[in-house]
């Protein structure tokens, strides 16, 4: 089954849109972090919007989070504890102003993920947020995480 979820920081909206099922595949190979990232620039850039940077803080977020997910068996935004993705993004040691997480189940490549979440309104709203500079991506058994960020000011 094809799942999509998004959540964005500020009013915490939740989208969550369930695609017609799919069969399930096998996902020997993992989608290409680095292929996400740029068709999620190339949507930014029709919009006119500067392109999001991969941060490495953001990565491990995501793995972190991806990793939870996997290991308790759960597809959300929030854990069975109920730890929002902002606590992973935190124990990373990334600092935000704003922030959010798109996620996705059950894609076999990268176009067809994209195409999905730009006719979602939360996870388009997400991608094309003018808010956010920054990306991190993580994938694996057909689940994907991604955090989308803007680094808080230094503290002075």
């Amino acid at each position: 089954m094809r799942r999509l979820v998004a959540l964005r920081v500020g009013t915490l909206a939740l989208a969550a849109l369930l695609l017609p099922p799919a069969t399930r595949v096998a996902h020997a190979d993992p989608l290409d972090a680095r292929h996400i990232v740029r068709l999620t620039n190339e949507s930014r850039q029709k919009a006119g919007l500067p392109p999001v940077t991969i941060d490495e803080k953001l990565m491990a977020a995501a793995k972190a989070k991806l990793f939870d997910m996997l290991k308790q068996d759960y597809f959300a935004h929030r854990t069975p504890d109920g730890r929002q993705p902002w606590a992973f993004m935190q124990a990373a040691g990334y600092r935000f102003q704003v922030a959010a997480e798109n996620l996705a189940k059950g894609y076999d490549n990268e176009p067809d993920l994209q195409r999905a979440w730009m006719k979602s309104r939360g996870h388009r709203a997400n991608i094309l947020n003018p808010l956010f500079t920054e990306i991190g991506v993580a994938d694996a058994n057909g689940v994907v995480v991604v955090l989308f960020g803007r680094p808080a000011p230094p503290k002075r």
